[in-house]
């Protein structure tokens, strides 16, 4: 059915239901609540197709891209509010339940960082209230999807201070999994603690906390571009829910989009040095990276797989030595690879990085004497272990 049709089709069925685009917006936030077991407690929830009042209309960014998310047989997107608007709803849809003759899908093109309306019917699925079209592929029973304003840009990652927190299930939705549902948050200082590296897997992250939580890698991202990663890392995504047994108090996971939303760190130790600095392209506040929520504004955190040259720029009587890289999962003096002194160098983020320079300088016997230096200008940085 041409798109025309299409959209005719819906506002027949949904004209009387909707009162058309004038309606006002609902609040994502209240649409989440939930009561003591997990489940959604807005009286909408499973109502009358049949009456207006069981229809909802969201209005927010789309956190993204569908063809990002699932296989072309499935079509969902997250919405997460705008101020004063909080909180963030999945809408969803598989093509086995689209009408007959339609198109699939019967939605406009939708990317990462458009403003979108969407009206629809809600329901309760494993901790967490979605729309959909209660699997059904009557007409009258789909959501309409509008694309308000596209690339508005991706809402700050909102960050989760620690596995912990994210674990811990809170009704009132002050902290914990539920605080976080359906909106784009990010992860620092996590490792990977078991699974499979690859699309639809699902990987095990543990931090400092001592706990752990589902890192689920998109069936459509790029994992097997890059290797998985070592160490200390960074991740955005989704924060989700899908706990399948009551009461849905437990199951939340981060739901990865591709290898570009990890973000590894970047130290340069520090040293008693004073002869000379080190200089990164690009600056990881570069408006050509993708924006990270960083826990430090010092941090150096760049995307997997970004290529970072690194230049030392010596001054009076130094000169530079070398460049010494360290293994981040072993760290100490001897476990370091020494590369010789062409400079600048590039390395290539697929894994915590910890590099120094070392320069010499002439003593009055003419002896060089190495020192290490930090970074150009910003405070120097210590990798954290575990």
């Amino acid at each position: 059915m041409p798109r025309l049709a299409t959209t005719w089709a819906l506002s027949i069925g949904l004209a009387l239901m909707l009162c058309g685009s004038a309606r006002s917006a609902d609040n994502i936030w209240d649409l989440e609540a939930v009561d003591a077991n997990g489940v959604g407690t807005d009286p909408r929830i499973g109502g009358d197709p049949g009456e207006p009042s069981s229809w909802v209309t969201v209005e927010g960014i789309a956190i993204n891209t569908p063809s990002d998310m699932l296989a072309s047989t499935m079509w969902q997107v997250y919405v997460q509010g705008e101020a004063p608007d909080a909180g963030g709803i999945a809408a969803w849809q598989g093509a086995w339940f689209n009408p007959s003759g339609w198109d699939w899908p019967p939605f406009p093109n939708v990317y990462a960082g458009d403003r979108i309306r969407i009206q629809g019917l809600i329901a309760d699925h494993n901790g967490k209230v979605n729309i959909n079209s209660r699997h059904s592929s009557d007409p009258g029973m789909q959501f309409t999807v509008t694309v308000l304003e596209p690339n508005v840009g991706m809402p700050t990652a909102i960050l989760v201070p620690s596995l912990a927190d994210a674990n811990q299930f809170d009704q009132t939705r002050a902290v914990g999994g539920e605080h976080y549902q359906a909106q784009w948050c990010q992860l620092n200082d996590v490792w990977i603690a078991g699974g499979t590296w690859s699309p639809g897997e699902t990987l095990t992250i543990e931090d400092d906390s001592g706990q752990t939580l589902d890192l689920f890698l998109s069936s459509e991202g790029d994992f097997n571009d890059l290797p998985a990663p070592q160490g200390l890392f960074s991740v955005r995504g989704i924060f989700d829910q899908e706990d399948e047994t009551p009461p849905a108090h437990e199951a939340y996971r981060l739901w990865v989009m591709k290898s570009g939303d990890l973000r590894y760190q970047l130290s340069l130790n520090p040293g008693s040095g004073s002869r000379g600095e080190v200089a990164v392209q690009p600056a990881p506040d570069d408006p050509n990276l993708p924006e990270c929520a960083p826990d430090d504004p010092n941090d150096l955190k760049y995307p997997a797989g970004t290529e970072v040259t690194l230049e030392a720029v010596a001054y009076e009587n130094s000169q530079f030595l070398r460049w010494l890289i360290f293994d981040p999962n072993h760290p100490g003096d001897s476990n370091h690879a020494e590369v010789d002194t062409n400079n600048p160098i590039t390395i290539v983020m697929d894994r915590g990085q910890e590099v120094k320079a070392v320069f010499g300088c002439g003593s009055s016997l003419g002896q060089l004497v190495p020192s290490i230096l930090g970074m150009f200008g910003l405070a120097a940085l210590t990798r954290r272990r575990r």
